[in-house]
């Protein structure tokens, strides 16, 4: 093949060369690969643009991030280091003139996933960025972001992947796809360009292919200062206005699409260079575990030489000539040899006469399955030794395909299976083909299916057996035949899982599960004897519906396959239905006394701080007498963890009544965790050969409070008045605290905090209980030391008070605020007498003191004590200032004994003052 070089090509590529500054990674994608436990694999594959791209954008390392889905979490930083450059290989290397060289730049580590870390159950992502793309990309904006009102288009790199464990925390082991190399070949204008895409995953989960707009940077800076951002991320902008977008990327007819199995393909229009996105979803039965974006450019360039695409045809090798449709159709009997089964083939290609290829052209072929899904080596066995060969203009090539007596596809399933034969020239860049579509029956050797007899006929296929009470037996013999002589294989499945032995049943001859020749013999016995230790029917029980009948129900199924030449499945199946009747063994029945006997389900709701009493009945059904057995259990607690009793019973004869008891103690309940409990009451009877029929009766104990009302305080005493008491040094202050709850619940009063001026101790106050009210007294005597500096002292006394009411008790608080004063001593009350008269025989004035008369009573006129002064004595001198008399008693009283009538000086000392005066004695 000669390859046309064009100027045009030429051309394209010095103006790609002139894009020094963008980057020029033209693809890529992550990988995340299992390696053992916690441990995994990451790889960043980079497609790199050899010829124009920027060696400053092969980075020595690539930092790259790991975000929660759930919330766009960072997880931690992962900086990949760079480890290998290898070339991308062309599809037919005969084609290229370098027009595109790509190299394969892989980044690779280890990375550890702890499951403590890594189980969230929305999965992961990885994501690294890079800007920016080249600037000549006909589809989308891609401008050098020095240009002012440009838009970048950068490039981030992104996978999604599962928790390292599923939702019961076992261990989900799982690696990301592995996708085939890209495309290293250029497309060329109205010839179609084809690839495939797809790639494999090594855990053989599902993958599904589909094209989005590719993922741009957040920033036209070639690496972020502060690494990768959390997503959702930006996405380029389409070239719109030139009608291109995610539905129309490259303006192609058709344009570029993918299967949903990863086969792209398009038929470009012009030429240039375009960018897309294929995003590959990864399912594991049936639920999506992962994804990746993988991201790519597509070069169009008008470089493919004018080419004629091969014809294939075909024909039976009896057929004398070569049909013209691309379609047809043959049958083959079973009687057909292996060497008339075959379809002759021949290619022949118009570019083998064309002086320009040299008179000859290259072609060859090969098949493919089509409405069916085939192993490599099935396909394999159809094929000559020799697919290909160099066509000269002489004569086409010729080649046979013959075909297995065994169809592809069971009969069964479908009379044809459909085979494609493709023929390829080595047109570049890509091959162009023709397709020759074969429908083939195979009628396969004969085969009869084999049976299953007893005593030599036929037996139904489902076999329906009922045994009344136990103490019997029952002998079915079995036979395996195939009249075609082939081996056979007879295995017993059960249909619900039971132990064959503890059923009481037995095969003479227990099959071995591997073919053998026939026939195969076996008897099939089954042993209800009760008094057989080893037999234990207790289990899958029912209850016919007037509860007089117990029911042990077996299935199974017999299977014989026979072992043919085409490996079909072809069996006989013999499905067993066995029942045992033990007849008057009636169902016990459990209750709670003064309910129902028919109920199988009560609520029962109480509040905390109530007792739960109620009352349990089990007794035998119908006319049994059997003995009967009556437990409770909770469903979703302990009993005794939440202080509820109830006395299991076990085998005893006639009706058992059992309290249930249950205090609803605040201690034992947190209702904001569960505030409904179930609690199962279970009866058993025990019946013959050990059988026991049970009846359950649910209680749903809802717990709740009743609405509580906040208890309140109030002080009683005429000395408060808006919560506070003003007092003076030395005067008791006594006040009655009551606490009222309106709900009659418990309470409790204390002093919660004294707070003051100074800190004080010398009161009294008893913390108190009651029931709905309660009471005490605060008493206290302030004085001197209660005071700062002879200034008004301030105290408040907070006092709580609780109730009982579980599990959210109400308080109230109430705070009594006490100003102590020091005693006030009004200088204006204090008169004192100036004269008196002793022993004038009146008995009026007969002494000296500071008092007054009132209502017929002596009343001090001295000031009182208190904190500023204290009376100290009081002196009386004569006019010559000679001392007559003295006393350190406040209630001091002068007579004037042996004085002479006159006037006196007295001096009344206080601590902080004194009072000078005169006082006249007359007689």
């Amino acid at each position: 093949m000669h390859m046309i070089k064009r100027l045009l090509s030429l051309l394209i590529f010095l103006t790609l060369s002139l894009s020094t500054y963008a980057s020029h990674i033209v693809g890529g994608e992550f990988e995340l690969l299992h390696i053992s436990g916690t441990s995994y694999q990451l790889n960043l594959i980079l497609y790199f643009d050899v010829i124009n791209g920027n060696p400053g954008a092969q980075d020595g390392n690539a930092l790259t991030r790991i975000f929660r889905k759930s919330d766009n979490t960072p997880m931690f930083d992962v900086n990949i280091p760079f480890i290998s450059q290898t070339r991308v290989e062309y599809f037919q290397p005969i084609c290229s003139s370098g027009e595109v060289i790509t190299d394969r730049l892989l980044y690779s580590t280890t990375i550890n996933l702890p499951a403590e870390n890594f189980n969230d159950p929305e999965g992961y992502y990885i994501s690294w960025e890079r800007c920016c793309r080249n600037y000549t990309i006909n589809n989308i904006f891609s401008d050098d972001p020095a240009n002012a009102g440009g838009i970048h288009a950068g490039q981030t790199f992104y996978l999604e992947f599962p928790p390292v464990v599923d939702e019961n925390g076992d261990e989900f082991i799982n690696s990301s796809p592995q996708l085939f190399p890209p495309l290293n070949d250029f497309a060329c204008p109205n010839r179609t360009y084809w690839v495939d895409f797809a790639g494999t995953d090594v855990d053989g989960d599902s993958l599904s292919y589909t094209l989005v707009t590719p993922l741009s940077t957040f920033n036209p800076v070639a690496l972020p200062v502060d690494g990768p951002g959390a997503g959702p991320y930006n996405t380029v902008t389409w070239r719109e206005d030139l009608g291109f977008g995610v539905n129309n990327i490259m303006n192609g007819d058709p344009d570029l699409e993918i299967s949903p199995k990863g086969f792209l393909t398009v038929t470009p229009t012009q030429e240039g260079l375009f960018v897309f996105a294929v995003k590959c979803q990864e399912f594991r039965n049936g639920v999506k575990i992962g994804e990746l974006i993988r991201d790519f450019q597509m070069l169009v360039l008008d470089g493919c030489p004018i080419a004629d695409p091969p014809v294939v045809r075909g024909k039976s090798i009896s057929e004398g000539s070569y049909s013209n449709a691309n379609f047809i159709e043959r049958t083959f009997q079973n009687t057909t040899s292996d060497a008339a089964r075959c379809i002759d083939i021949q290619i022949s290609d118009l570019d083998a006469n064309k002086i320009e290829y040299g008179f000859e052209e290259n072609i060859s072929f090969k098949v493919i399955a089509l409405n069916f899904d085939p192993t490599d080596d099935e396909l394999a066995v159809i094929l000559p030794s020799k697919t290909e060969a160099k066509l000269t203009m002489t004569t086409p090539e010729k080649f046979q395909i013959c075909f297995p007596e065994c169809p592809f596809i069971d009969p069964q399933e479908s009379d044809f299976f459909d085979i494609g034969v493709v023929a390829f020239d080595d047109a570049c860049t890509l091959p162009l083909s023709d397709t020759l579509t074969i429908r083939v029956r195979v009628i396969p050797p004969t085969n009869n299916p084999p049976v299953i007899l007893s005593s030599g006929n036929d037996v139904p296929a489902l076999v329906r057996t009922e045994v009344q009470g136990a103490g019997k037996s029952l002998s079915i013999p079995l036979q395996g035949k195939d009249i075609d002589g082939h081996n056979m294989m007879m295995q017993i499945n059960t249909v619900e899982e039971f132990d064959l032995a503890k059923a009481g049943m037995n095969f003479s001859y227990f099959p071995t599960g591997e073919f053998e020749s026939g026939p195969i013999n076996t008897t099939f016995t089954w042993n209800l004897d009760c008094n057989d230790s080893g037999l234990d029917f207790s289990e899958g029980l029912t209850v016919s519906p007037d509860g007089a009948e117990v029911v042990k129900q077996y299935k199974f199924e017999i299977l014989l396959e026979d072992e043919d030449d085409c490996d079909y499945s072809r069996e006989d199946k013999l499905e067993m239905e066995l029942n045992i009747k033990f007849p008057d063994e009636f169902e016990p029945n459990v209750y709670q006394v003064g309910q129902s006997k028919l109920l199988e389900s009560l609520r029962n709701e109480a509040n905390l701080g109530t007792i739960i009493n109620l009352d349990i009945e089990a007794k035998d059904g119908g006319t049994d007498t059997d003995n009967v057995s009556l437990t409770a259990i909770g469903s979703n607690f302990n009993l005794e963890d939440y202080g509820a009793t109830f006395e299991d019973k076990t085998n005893q004869a006639g009706t058992i009544t059992t309290p249930f008891t249950w205090s609803l103690d605040c201690d034992k309940f947190k209702l904001n965790e569960i505030d409904s409990f179930r609690v199962f009451f279970i009866t058993q009877d025990i019946d013959a050969c050990n059988l026991s029929n049970k009846d359950t009766l649910t209680i749903d104990f809802v717990i709740d409070t009743l609405v509580n009302l906040s208890p309140y305080l109030e002080f009683i005493s005429p000395m408060v008045a808006n919560n506070k008491v003003t007092t003076d040094i030395r005067e008791e202050v006594s006040i009655n605290v009551l606490g009222i709850d309106p709900d009659l619940d418990s309470t409790f009063l204390e002093l919660l905090a004294v707070d003051g001026d100074k800190k004080i101790s010398d009161f009294e106050f008893e913390p108190a209980k009651g029931l709905g009210s309660v009471s005490s007294t605060l008493t206290w005597t302030p004085d001197c030391e209660n005071l700062n500096k002879l200034e008004p002292g301030n105290y408040r006394f907070t006092f709580l008070l609780t109730d009982g009411r579980c599990p959210n008790p109400a308080t109230d608080t109430l705070s009594l605020d006490v100003e102590v004063n020091d005693i006030f001593n009004d200088p204006q009350l204090f008169i004192p007498p100036n004269v008196f008269t002793p022993d004038n025989g009146d008995d009026k004035n007969p002494y000296f003191g500071m008092y007054k008369i009132v209502d017929g009573q002596e009343v001090t006129i001295l000031p009182i004590d208190n904190c500023e002064g204290v009376f100290q004595n009081i002196t009386i001198v004569n006019r010559w200032g000679k001392e007559v008399y003295k006393s350190i008693d406040r209630d001091f009283r002068w007579l004037g004994e042996g004085e002479a009538a006159g006037v006196y000086f007295y001096q009344i000392k206080f601590s902080h003052t004194t009072f000078k005066g005169t006082v006249s004695i007359l007689f």
